[in-house]
This record gives C-alpha cells, structure tokens and sequence, in this order.
C-alpha cells in the first residue's frame, strides 16, 4: 500500500460509525510530514492519531483501525511507539 492509499484510506470503527465519528486522513496533522514521507510515517501518524482518540485504549484503537489488537501490538513495536 503506498502513501496516497494510506492517506485515502477512510477509518471506522464500531465505536465510531455509532458514535458518528471517523477518523479521516484530512483530520491528522500531515503538515508535519516531509513532503514525500515514507510509509512508515504515515503510518505511525495513525496509529497515534487512533490511540489518541480511543483515550490510548488499544483495543478500541486497532478496531478504529482496522485490524486485531495483537496486530496493533506488534505495529507498535515495530514503528517505535511505547
């Protein structure tokens, strides 16, 4: 998946179709970005963005987010977030 289908992509949640909220890319700060940033960046924006707004519940965050908590887990690891 590159940048520009990472930034298209639209976010939801249970929580957050129930809730009438959805975490679209146009919310998160991308203008702190490099003008050409690397997914991994986009990426780490995401995730922080979904714990922020799931009050750093993981659970509710990997469901904002698409995938398993367990999945969550290990993306965090790997992009360095504690």
């Amino acid at each position: 998946m590159n940048c520009t289908a990472v930034k298209k992509h639209l976010v939801q949640c249970k929580e957050c179709r129930a809730a009438k909220r959805t975490l679209r890319p146009s919310q998160l700060p991308l203008d702190k970005l490099h003008p050409f940033p690397h997914l991994r960046q986009v990426e780490r924006l995401f995730v922080r963005e979904a714990l922020k707004r799931t009050g750093q519940n993981i659970t509710h965050a990997a469901a904002a987010l698409g995938i398993t908590r367990e999945g969550l887990r290990k993306k965090m690891i790997r992009l360095g977030i504690p």
